[in-house]
């Protein structure tokens, strides 16, 4: 099965420390800039599905805002319970002015 490419935003439409809820077809992503790189992780959290887009971002962590379970968004590895599973990450390209993900 090949990598399908989804156009998910446009560069600018995040800021620096900032993220937001995409959609990859029907996968639901958190896309963040940090550091001035894009980063993409499953939006919703490992433990009980709840959106980390909602959640806080310091840093490269995200919090998830329902149980403060935490993940590294460059890795999808857990940094704090009650999450024993890590995210899925996703591999970020800027084409053009277009943000993509590959799934």
């Amino acid at each position: 099965m090949s990598e399908q490419k989804f156009v998910v935003a446009k560069v600018g439409d995040l800021k620096e420390g900032q993220k937001k809820r995409v959609m990859a077809g029907t996968q639901a992503i958190m896309l963040a800039l940090v550091e001035g790189k894009y980063f993409a992780v499953q939006d919703n959290c490992s433990h009980r599905s709840a959106s980390l887009s909602a959640g806080e971002l310091n840093n490269f962590k995200i919090e998830c805002p329902w149980h403060g379970a935490q993940f590294d968004i460059r890795t999808g590895e857990v940094k704090a319970l009650p999450a024993a599973l890590p995210l899925k990450t996703f591999v970020v390209q800027v084409e053009g002015g277009n943000i993509v993900v590959l799934l």
